[in-house]
Parts: C-alpha cells; sequence; structure tokens
C-alpha cells in the first residue's frame, strides 16, 4: 500500500497541471477574440458627424460589401428627409354583431385621457373596462328578464276581440330544469278564460295560439284589463306560478286593419303570499302553508306499503331571521287508530326542503285495504322547546279532496308508484 502513494500523488499533479493548461488556452483564445473584434471597429469612421438617411444606408453598403456578397442593390427613399410618419387615422375597433345597443356601447366609447407606459396603450386599463361593462349592461337591450309576446286586434264590425299569444323568453327553471310551461289567459271583469298548450323542455317556449272574445262593444272594451299568467309544471304536474302580466285595454293603440304587438315583462301576482311572515304571527293564522310531494307504492304480493317522502315547497316561516328546520311524521292508521309510525329526517334552515327517503310499512293480508289511512305532519324541530306543527295530511278512502284521489289511484294501480303533490293544512 506504502508503494502506491508515490503513484497516486503523480495522478493528481499530471491532472492539476491539464486543468491549468486548458484555464491558460481558454483566456488565450478569448483574448484574441476580443483583439480582433477591436480591430474591426476601429476600421469604420463615419464620413460625417450628421450623415443624411441616403448617405447612412450608402455608407453601410460599401462597409459590408466586402465582407457579405450580395446582389441586391441600395434601393433611395423618394423623399430622404422623411423616413419615420405617424399614421393619419387609427383603425376603428372591431364591433360586436350579437346586438346592435352592444355594438353602439363598445363603439362610443371615447379615446383615453393619458397614456402610462406600453401596456396601459395596448390593453384597456381597469377603469375603462368597468365603465365598458356599465355602459354595455345600461345600454343593452338583450337583457335576462322573462316576457311574454302577444298581439291584440279589435274587429269593429264583429264586437270581437282576438289575441294571440306568441311565445315567452327567458322563462326561470328550477334547478336548472325544466319540465313545461303554459299561459292563462283571463278577461277582466268578464269571467272568460283561456288557457294555451304546455311547451315541453324550453326556457322560451313558441305557443302561437288564438283567444276569441266575441260580443264585445267598444265602450266595454275600455273598461277591461287582459291578463295574462305564466306557469310552469313540473314532472308531477304541479303548477306553479312564475308571473303575470296585466295589459289594460284602456291604454292600448288598437288598429283597426293590422293586429298590435306587445312584449311585457312579467310581474309578482298580487295574491302571492309572501314566504316570510311575522315572528309574533301563529301558525294558525297562516292560509297558505306550502304543499307536499308524497309517492305511494302498493305491494300486493308482500302487503306492504311503501312511502316516498319527495320534497315540500314554500312552508311557512316562524321567524324573520332563520327558516324552520322541517321533517315529516309518517302513521299507519286503522280505522283512525295508529299502529305504524315512522319519520323523516330533519332538514336544516330551508322552506322548501327535498327528502327522497322511502319509509316501508306492513300491512295485515287478512283486512282489507279500505280500512286502511296515513297520516302525515309536517312538523319543524327546535332544540329549545317543543317541536312546532307547520300542517297535516290525511290520505285514505274518507279523505278529502286530492287525499282520497291520490289513496284509490294507488289501489288501482297496483306494484306502481304514484305520486301527487298535496296541500299541507
Amino acid at each position: 500500500m506504502g508503494n502506491l502513494t508515490p503513484v497516486f500523488e503523480g495522478i493528481t499533479v499530471g491532472v492539476l497541471a491539464a486543468v491549468v493548461l486548458l484555464l491558460i488556452c481558454l483566456i488565450f483564445i478569448k483574448r484574441k477574440r476580443y483583439l480582433k473584434g477591436q480591430a474591426e471597429n476601429n476600421e469604420y469612421t463615419p464620413l460625417d458627424t450628421n450623415p443624411t438617411p441616403a448617405d447612412f444606408l450608402q455608407n453601410r453598403a460599401m462597409y459590408t460589401s466586402s465582407k457579405v456578397p450580395t446582389q441586391c442593390e441600395t434601393v433611395q427613399p423618394p423623399n430622404p428627409k422623411i423616413i419615420w410618419a405617424i399614421p393619419d387615422s387609427v383603425p376603428e375597433r372591431p364591433r360586436s354583431v350579437s346586438c346592435p345597443d352592444r355594438r353602439n356601447a363598445i363603439s362610443d366609447l371615447g379615446p383615453k385621457t393619458e397614456e402610462k407606459g406600453k401596456k396601459s396603450a395596448e390593453t384597456p386599463g381597469i377603469k375603462e373596462r368597468r365603465s365598458r361593462r356599465y355602459r354595455r349592461s345600461k345600454t343593452d337591450s338583450c337583457n335576462h328578464v322573462c316576457q311574454i309576446q302577444f298581439t291584440v286586434f279589435y274587429n269593429y264590425y264583429h264586437s270581437k276581440l282576438i289575441l294571440q299569444l306568441v311565445c315567452a323568453s327567458k322563462v326561470p327553471s328550477t334547478f336548472g330544469l325544466n319540465y313545461g310551461s303554459y299561459i292563462q289567459v283571463e278577461l277582466e271583469p268578464v269571467a272568460e278564460k283561456y288557457t294555451t298548450n304546455i311547451q315541453l323542455h324550453t326556457n322560451n317556449p313558441v305557443f302561437d295560439e288564438t283567444a276569441e272574445f266575441p260580443e264585445i262593444s267598444s265602450d266595454e272594451l275600455l273598461n277591461m284589463t287582459l291578463k295574462l299568467r305564466l306557469c310552469t309544471v313540473d314532472r308531477f304536474s304541479h303548477s306553479t306560478v312564475v308571473g303575470q302580466v296585466r295589459a289594460p285595454l284602456a291604454e292600448l293603440d288598437f288598429n283597426p286593419e293590422k293586429p298590435t304587438t306587445l312584449w311585457r315583462p312579467i310581474t309578482a301576482p298580487n295574491d302571492q303570499q309572501p314566504r316570510i311572515s311575522s315572528s309574533l304571527l301563529s301558525l294558525k293564522d297562516i292560509v297558505n302553508k306550502g304543499e307536499l310531494t308524497i309517492s305511494l307504492k302498493y305491494q300486493i304480493l308482500t302487503n306492504k306499503i311503501t312511502v316516498v317522502i319527495m320534497k315540500a315547497v314554500n312552508l311557512p316561516s316562524i321567524s324573520k331571521i332563520f327558516a324552520i328546520d322541517p321533517y315529516v311524521i309518517v302513521k299507519l292508521l286503522l280505522n283512525l287508530k295508529t299502529i305504524q309510525t315512522k319519520k323523516t329526517s330533519i332538514k336544516r334552515r330551508t322552506t322548501s326542503p327535498i327528502w327522497n327517503e322511502p319509509l316501508v310499512f306492513e300491512i295485515d293480508p287478512k283486512i282489507p285495504i279500505s280500512e286502511y289511512s296515513m297520516s302525515f305532519k309536517v312538523k319543524s324541530h327546535n332544540s329549545l322547546s317543543e317541536d312546532l306543527t307547520v300542517g297535516e295530511i290525511e290520505i285514505g278512502n274518507h279523505a278529502e279532496e286530492s287525499g282520497e284521489e291520490h289513496w284509490k289511484d294507488m289501489v288501482k294501480r297496483k306494484n306502481q308508484d304514484r305520486a301527487m303533490c298535496h296541500r299541507v293544512k
């Protein structure tokens, strides 16, 4: 091992010497290139301290012709004194073609007061962008308000009022879905009504239907009001009023030769009850307590009744600050006596809860189904005191209105889900 030490030392010294020699060579080559560049720069001497553009181009061609051979000749400008020029006109901004008012709002923007750097000159500033949005939203006629288009024509010879329902635009949808929509027409104070067909799966329905109201004199026409009510339906055939249009006929200009076309935005109906009630108002004093959607299924082979609590709509509020915490208690009754009781989960702070929870009840096959009935009680959870009862629904063979209809439909169509919307009382 001791004999190899001089060998390693010799190899180390040789490597260091090679590195030093390589560095010296690199420094020498870099120095030589630097001196060569200095000599080339010293060879060029301008002929005039202030040469004209034509002389500058000629001198540059003379010095570069010996190094870079080319067949191109220098081109003299028509006016040597003017080389750079400012354009007389600024190109017009591109315009939008989606909406005429929006196009004018963009093209009528004023020039900038100051230029702050190259970046601010090329792109609009934050204030200008905000003002552009404001002008666009202020002057844009393509707004997102739900409107109804209809035409009105009065036949003076036959004393007949002709109404044509053309279409509706921007009909609001629930949870991004719109199953169908229709329009109810009512002529006040005459008790004549007309309902259009339901247009399915569209937010811009086209009706193109005509309603005629005969035997209306011109004097009676001035005292009448046309009322158009826009409604939507869900998959369970439950109707919801979106809004209405009231058009007094005395304010319309009737043309005896052609119909008058009108676009009117919808407004909230006057008879709609506000959802938020006073904190001092009792639940017994509230008339409209909302609706509950229930699905029933009578399984005759297994002797079971499957109840699905689907959703509730427009439940009343007890406080102005907090909404209710609703849940549903379902009871199976035999001769008006409770035999089974089940309940759903609690939905926090909402007046339109969605459950979709199934509850299964077993029945005795020896007892006829007509002796059974069901009770649905909507309640609000309260952590500090007793839970409040919002309302109750009864479904059975001896129930009232929709309760009896739903029960008979379930018994008639066995092993099928039958859903229906019931008003909470």
